[in-house]
């Protein structure tokens, strides 16, 4: 469980930091759809941070998971 939680930290932060800022859009310009809007946008920053976090992902799954023989 904390494995997961150490690796699935970044998208966790990101998804709570940037609906709390879409929820706050949304309240201040009720006429435009925001949500709609700004989802290609959060999708982009999902997929940046998948691009930068991936290395450092990988390593520390492979140091925390223990040789069993599964990855020859």
């Amino acid at each position: 469980f904390l494995l997961v939680l150490r690796l699935g930290s970044p998208f966790i932060a990101y998804g709570i930091l940037i609906n709390l800022i879409i929820g706050l859009l949304n309240k201040l310009t009720p006429q435009i759809p925001v949500y709609f809007i700004s989802l290609p946008f959060v999708l982009a920053g999902g997929l940046l941070i998948a691009y930068f976090v991936f290395p450092s992902m990988l390593s520390l799954f492979i140091t925390a998971v223990p040789d069993k023989g599964f990855f020859h």
